[in-house]
């Protein structure tokens, strides 16, 4: 028998959503120190915006998530604030939908440098690549790394035990140096000349950069060098004896204290 009787269908259609962790790495910095960052979302529930959630740890190490709701801007974009991210700090903001598209940047801190970022602009969506070259990810992880910047200083000291120079050679004697500066695969190489009681600054520098200071040899003159006021053995830094035109040498890696290195030179 056939029953004519009407049927209702109901569908529950809901859009896929992912989510946006972001991370933030500190390099050599203080304990205290934090990052604020801005995640900006366009196409958002069609530019109308909706709620969020947002999680991070609290003190006590448990996750605390808190709804947020993105409202458009003047400008038909929509901003989310993450403020005061520590080291190894991330944030995960979750119930985006599909098809959003995100950028994140960060207030910059003075003192810090932006060595390493990764995804910070991409495509909430099934993993993959879009037809427009755009990368998708239904959980997309961004994050930025800043390194403290730091320095050394060169000073140079002559000697003249019982030869007394008079004022004049005293005064232009010059002694010369080269700084070879590494970090990753960048090298940097300056010459540079000081005379008695000068010095030379090497400031805002990552924090890990690895420094080499050679002095030029001077046949009327022995040679000999210090790093924050520890004697440095000329045989263990490459050249002192290998290298007939190298007087002395330092090496080190400069962390956020900052390195000094002293040459000082005494007249034979």
């Amino acid at each position: 028998n056939y029953n004519d009787s009407t049927h209702t269908i109901t569908l529950n259609n809901q859009k896929k959503t992912g989510s946006l962790t972001v991370k933030k790495i500190i390099e050599d910095g203080e304990a205290d120190t934090a990052f604020d960052f801005t995640v900006t979302f366009t196409n958002f529930n069609n530019g109308k915006g909706g709620d969020v959630t947002v999680t991070r740890k609290g003190k006590e190490g448990k996750d605390q998530p808190e709804t947020k709701t993105v409202k458009p801007d003047a400008d038909g974009s929509l901003k989310l604030e993450l403020k005061a991210l520590t080291n190894n700090e991330a944030v995960k903001i979750s119930g985006i939908p599909y098809g959003t598209s995100y950028t994140v940047t960060e207030t910059q801190q003075e003192g810090y440098l932006e060595t390493a970022n990764s995804n910070l602009t991409g495509v909430i969506g099934d993993n993959g690549t879009a037809a427009n070259g755009v990368e998708r990810a239904t959980d997309a992880e961004a994050s930025i790394t800043n390194t403290r910047l730091t320095g050394f200083t060169v000073k140079k000291l002559a000697e003249y035990g019982q030869y007394t120079p008079d004022a004049e050679t005293k005064d232009n004697k010059q002694f010369k140096f080269k700084v070879t500066l590494t970090r990753n695969d960048a090298v940097y190489i300056r010459k540079f000349t000081l005379k008695d009681t000068q010095s030379a600054a090497f400031s805002n520098l990552p924090s890990g950069t690895k420094y080499t200071v050679e002095e030029v040899a001077d046949d009327d003159y022995d040679a000999s060098v210090k790093v924050n006021n520890t004697v440095q053995n000329a045989d263990s830094n490459n050249n002192a004896d290998n290298n007939k035109n190298v007087a002395a040498t330092a090496e080190g890696t400069i962390d956020k204290t900052g390195d000094t290195v002293e040459f000082t030179n005494t007249r034979k």
